[in-house]
């Protein structure tokens, strides 16, 4: 077992996954988990109808737990996701409709589910085997499954290598219990200059001198840390038995009331027969310069494909993550192995390459890893790129490469062939107007089929012999592909 806890620890510590730990026994805490599992717990915040980049970090050390023979569970906040943690925020969230908040956690539920079963997946498909726990070690995990699954907030349970990750809602924790129900359980064991020491919320109320005026803190907000306290206390007891909480660095001050909460629950001489509460934070995923993912920083990347296309997925990891952060990228957010991860530097941004599809490929799918591989070489073919190097695709393969995705027009065939090329990128809305469009081309920043409209050809129009993909019997039928300065793109259908 001593082998495992190695591997498990040099895991978690080689991809960067661990920023702090509230004791130095949690690592042993964690010793044996194929004899000895324990109960870890992520907060999974539904304040948007998706998960987004900056959740992966975490839920990829969840898996690497579970896989290793934990049982870990993925809390999604259907109470507490009404206040929202004001946690790295500068400025309250807006209130949630419980309707809009119940859709969310459905959504929610339905991409941990799908997460998790896709990793374990992939795992069992690509890593080396597991030690395996006895017969007797494995019907009780069984058992214990099919006892948590009967709980009222338990939502789903995935089979992660030789543990599991439980979904679960903690609206049914708050159901039956009013304001003085919860004053008189947590409220007299939480202690108010304790609450105002959490950096969470001395950045609202103190003044520094890059923030003379701070927004302050409603007391709705300042109550969150107790709620996040309660769900570790209530988990903390039978029959979850939980005895750590997994959380961004920016949670360690949440982590640390809820160890509090349940320390000061048992009396002194009591105290040395509970079982032990700790905490274990990952580092926030930013990029070198320290800017952070997700939606509170506005550059979110959805896991949901109607919010972030496999396309923009791909091209996000592909084309926007610099030589500086891909190293870290490929160990925190993929299950490839170390060889894997380290392509030949000669070969211009085959780590990016490699990330964009690992990622595309775990969280979307082969297929939708194929089709934005295609609509790439389409839409950003190299600089020497003609028209007769674009990839010899029929209509109906275009149709299939770009569905659901904006980029894809549909015009009737008057309303391309003979149309200058500046007027026909603002009739599909590469550019506010037709003035813009012709601007454009003056100044080099128009293409047709991947080729350069120059500024002595401010006249071009599209010619039938433009058209490409036309299939046999299909005249007139086709596609062109235009192009606006280096990120605007639109894929026609003539039809």
């Amino acid at each position: 077992m001593a082998g495992l806890l190695r591997r498990l620890s040099e895991e978690l510590s080689s991809r960067g996954l661990i920023q702090h730990t509230t004791s130095r026994a949690l690592i042993p805490h964690l010793n044996s988990p194929l004899t000895t599992p324990r109960t870890i717990y992520l907060g999974i915040d539904p304040s948007a109808p998706s998960l987004h980049l900056g959740n992966l970090l975490p839920l990829f050390t969840l898996f690497h737990l579970a896989h290793a023979g934990h049982r870990c569970i993925a809390l999604v906040g259907g109470a507490t996701g009404s206040i929202g943690d004001p946690s790295g925020r500068s400025t309250e969230r807006s209130a949630l409709a419980q309707s809009e908040l119940n859709r969310n956690v459905d959504g929610i539920t339905h991409q941990l589910s799908d997460f998790f079963a896709k990793t374990s997946s992939w795992a069992a498909h690509n890593l080396p085997p597991l030690p395996q726990s006895s017969d007797t070690h494995n019907q009780q995990q069984w058992d214990d499954v099919q006892t948590l699954l009967k709980r009222k907030e338990t939502l789903a349970a995935i089979k992660v290598g030789n543990g599991s990750v439980f979904v679960v809602n903690n609206r049914p924790f708050y159901k039956e219990m009013n304001i003085l129900d919860f004053l008189t359980d947590v409220g007299r064991l939480v202690r108010i200059g304790d609450m105002l020491a959490r950096d969470s919320v001395k950045r609202r109320i103190q003044p520094t001198p890059t923030n003379p005026d701070p927004p302050g803190l409603s007391f709705t907000e300042f109550s969150y840390q107790l709620l996040q306290a309660y769900d570790f206390s209530l988990l903390h007891s039978s029959p979850w038995n939980c005895t750590v909480q997994l959380g961004g660095s920016d949670q360690l001050g949440n982590i640390m009331a809820g160890i509090e909460l349940i320390r000061r629950k048992h009396s002194p001489e009591k105290e040395a027969e509970a079982s032990p509460a700790y905490g274990l934070t990952v580092p926030l995923l930013t990029t070198s310069s320290g800017a952070k993912f997700g939606k509170s920083a506005g550059n979110a990347v959805w896991l949901d494909p109607e919010m972030t296309s496999d396309l923009d997925l791909y091209q996000y990891f592909l084309r926007n993550v610099t030589d500086a952060d891909v190293s870290s990228l490929l160990s925190k957010l993929t299950l490839l192995p170390p060889e894997a991860r380290s392509p030949s530097p000669a070969t211009p941004r085959a780590a990016q390459t490699i990330l964009a599809s690992h990622l595309t490929s775990l969280l979307r799918g082969e297929q939708a890893l194929d089709r934005a591989i295609q609509a790439s070489s389409i839409l950003y073919p190299s600089s020497t790129s003609t028209s007769s190097s674009l990839p010899t695709l029929t209509r109906t393969q275009i149709e299939h490469t770009f569905k659901n995705l904006p980029h894809l027009k549909r015009l009737p065939r008057q309303e391309v062939i003979g149309k200058e090329v500046w007027k026909l990128i603002a009739d599909v809305g590469l550019v506010s107007s037709r003035a813009e469009g012709r601007r454009t081309l003056v100044n080099g920043g128009v293409y047709l089929n991947s080729v350069g409209v120059g500024k002595a050809e401010v006249g071009r129009c599209v010619e039938e012999g433009d058209l490409l993909g036309k299939e046999e019997g299909g005249a007139g039928a086709g596609f062109v592909t235009v192009q606006s300065g280096k990120s605007s793109h639109a894929v026609i259908l003539v039809d």
